[in-house]
Parts: C-alpha cells; structure tokens; sequence
C-alpha cells in the first residue's frame, strides 16, 4: 500500500516557487493528487487556485517551506510578478464584467419586447378572455427588468474587483 503511494506521487511532478513580493509559497502539480498528498497539502494550509492550477499558501511558514520541498525537491523563485499576476486576474474579471454587462442588454432587449403589447396604453382588462395572457406577459417583463438590473449590478461588481486588483498590485509594487 506504501509502496503504491510513493508510485503515484512519483508519477506526479511537482514544481514549487516562493514569491518574496506577496510572500507566498506556490505548489504546482503536474496531475492530481492522490488523497493521501491532497490531504497533506491542506492540512499543511495550502489551498487550491483553479483558476491558475496551482496550490497557493497565504504566507510562508517553516512546515510549508519542508512540504514543497520534500514534494518538488527545491523550491525555485515565482517567474511572475504580483504585477502580472493581478493584471490576469483583472482581465479574467474584466470578461466577467462583460459577459454580465450583456447578459443585461439580453434582459433589457427582452423586456423592452414584452413592453410592446402595452405600448398604446390598454390597461389590462379583468375578466376578459386577454386578462391571464396579458398578466403573464407583464410578469415576464418585470422579471426580465430585474433580471437586467442585477446583471447590471453583478458588471459593476466584477469591474471594482478587476480594479481592486491592479489598484492592489500597484500599491505592493511602489516602495
């Protein structure tokens, strides 16, 4: 049983660096891991990145600096700067602010096509055979609006995240 964890660890490769601009310790796997190093990787404070497929430990710590190093052998310095690194994740949140701002536009175009069937002012009128289609089709306007307005807000959400994050990485890099 020991002898088929070293095998599986041994057929994943490890890379681990350590960035001394936002001191972290990031381990880099070539596959996943097996549960046995999964949970020794957490246990250890490592969390999984997925977006960069990488474990990243918020600070460096004697036992995280023993673990990357009995995983990857040495620990070599981060090729990316924190400036790079918040520039992607900035234009990784940029394009969710995008995909927001027209997922509005969708909703607004939608519910400016359900308005149509009220354009001239006919009120809806109860009891008539019209009423139920008529409440359902203001219901969907309504939802569509509300719909367009938190994909309006979820843009505007994502575009201070993305400008948190270049306003973070250039506030860590000025001495």
């Amino acid at each position: 049983m020991i002898a088929d964890r070293s095998k599986k660890r041994s057929m994943t490769s490890f890379t681990a660096t350590y960035s001394p601009e936002d001191n972290k310790i990031r381990i880099y796997a070539s596959s996943r891991l097996d549960a046995e190093t999964y949970a020794q990787v957490k246990e250890a404070g490592f969390k999984w990145a997925p977006k960069q497929e990488l474990f990243v430990a918020p600070r460096w710590t004697p036992q995280r600096e023993d673990l990357a190093i009995e995983l990857a052998g040495e620990i070599e310095a981060e090729e990316m700067t924190l400036a790079e690194r918040a520039a992607m994740k900035a234009e990784r949140l940029e394009g969710l602010a995008d995909k927001r701002h027209a997922q509005a536009n969708a909703f607004a175009r939608r519910a400016d096509e359900l308005s149509q069937a009220f354009y001239m002012g006919q009120p809806i009128l109860v009891g008539h055979h019209s009423e139920r289609g008529a409440r359902k089709t203001q219901e969907r306007m309504h939802s569509a609006m509300t719909a367009a307005v938190k994909a309006e807000k979820a843009a505007g959400y994502w575009l201070g995240r993305a400008s948190s994050a270049e306003h973070y990485a250039s506030r860590k890099s000025d001495p």
